[in-house]
């Protein structure tokens, strides 16, 4: 009975060190929260502005995540500190993010140093334990994106319908969750355009719909009116108001391809 269960584990070690990660980030859960995080809560909490243009659903979803909370402890919600309660969650999607991650690794090489030595590398590094530890808009995006890379790798591997079906769910879901996954939906939809089937690439673009279309009825219920214009003005809002800011061109260039040559090295 030990042997076969040193056996399992030895096999399966890398879905411990998520599980000690997801430890670590709940022990060492930030007391340091950023304004955002603030920003967020508040937001959250008391249904205030609870659709951020770059960010569209997160303060929602937040709102939706503290309501049971709300009857239960009602007046005494406060006295519990209701963003540690965000924060917590966004340690289960970082977790769940490590275990999809965990998947598609898994799918192309089985070897357990190399599915434990990138869980560890990606779990511990410092942006990831960052956004994991607090109550920022950024690991959802990032759970969902890997969750359609997921389904994308089964399509490439079985040409399969579903696939693509769940994997623009997703990734379009995503970009509802903060615009920055529109450069991942980008390369996702080109990938897809190369396929060269017809149904596939309807598929994809007929659910990536969602993106435009919950714009417009947020749009429209938070200003009780609607034109083309007036909604370009509102997803761009956040950016010309200055809650966020558009990296310059040149130092995106710039960093990445620093990034591209470092990964090169690392790689080869």
């Amino acid at each position: 009975m030990k042997k076969i269960s040193l056996s399992v584990i030895k096999k399966n070690y890398s879905i411990l060190i998520i599980i000690l990660l997801g430890i670590i980030y709940t022990l060492f859960l930030s007391n340091n929260q950023s304004s955002d995080s603030f920003s967020n809560a508040y937001h959250s909490l008391w249904r205030d502005r609870l659709f951020s243009a770059h960010h569209l659903l997160y303060n929602a979803l937040g709102y939706i995540i503290l309501m049971p909370f709300r009857w239960i402890l009602q007046d005494r919600l406060l006295d519990y500190n209701p963003i540690f309660i965000l924060q917590f969650f966004n340690i289960i999607f970082s977790v769940s993010s490590l275990f999809i991650l965990r998947t598609i690794i898994k799918r192309v090489n089985r070897n357990e140093n190399l599915l434990s030595a990138s869980i560890f590398f990606v779990g511990a590094s410092f942006g990831f334990t960052r956004f994991a530890v607090d109550n920022e808009c950024y690991i959802i995006p990032i759970f969902l994106s890997l969750l359609s890379f997921n389904y994308i790798q089964q399509f490439l591997r079985k040409n399969n319908y579903k696939s693509i079906i769940l994997a623009s769910l997703f990734i379009s879901t995503g970009c509802l969750f903060h615009q920055i996954v529109i450069w991942v939906f980008i390369p996702t939809l080109i990938l897809i355009l190369f396929n060269k089937k017809k149904r596939y690439i309807l598929a994809f673009i007929s659910i990536s719909l969602i993106i435009p279309i919950v714009y417009s009825l947020v749009y429209y219920f938070e200003f009780n009116s609607f034109s083309l214009l007036g909604l370009f003005n509102y997803i761009i809002s956040d950016y010309n108001s200055g809650l966020a800011e558009m990296p310059i061109l040149k130092n995106v260039i710039l960093l990445s391809g620093i990034s591209f040559i470092r990964t090169f090295i690392q790689v080869h």
